[in-house]
């Protein structure tokens, strides 16, 4: 890609935009609908899921007489598994092209 394909890109990028909350009654009414609740409890369960997942694997790993390494880590959630699992998940979910769809009969 030539610079000008990347000033390009850039140009579309509205730079006086700011991420400030000036109602924060309509920020309210967003953030407790439905849908925006359940993707929160959906992080929240991903994330309490790979947390047991890898604390779990790590002590057995470890009463086995493993060594911690990389993958677990010293405490199952400074390891690469605990992010991965986490992340994962919904990230497959979203980059296979189904996120937001519904199975209908």
């Amino acid at each position: 890609m030539a610079q000008g394909g990347v000033t390009s890109w850039l140009a579309g990028w509205d730079t006086q935009r700011s991420l400030r909350i000036d109602d924060w009654g309509a920020w309210w009414a967003a953030v407790t609908r439905p849908l925006a609740l359940g993707e929160f409890a959906a992080i929240v369960v991903t994330g309490l899921l790979a947390w047991g997942l890898t604390a779990r694997l790590q002590r057995k790993w470890v009463g086995a007489g493993g060594q911690p390494g990389i993958v677990l880590g010293q405490r199952g959630v400074d390891g690469v598994l605990f992010p991965l699992l986490w992340l994962g998940r919904p990230g497959a979910r979203a980059w296979s092209g189904c996120a937001g769809t519904t199975m209908r009969r």
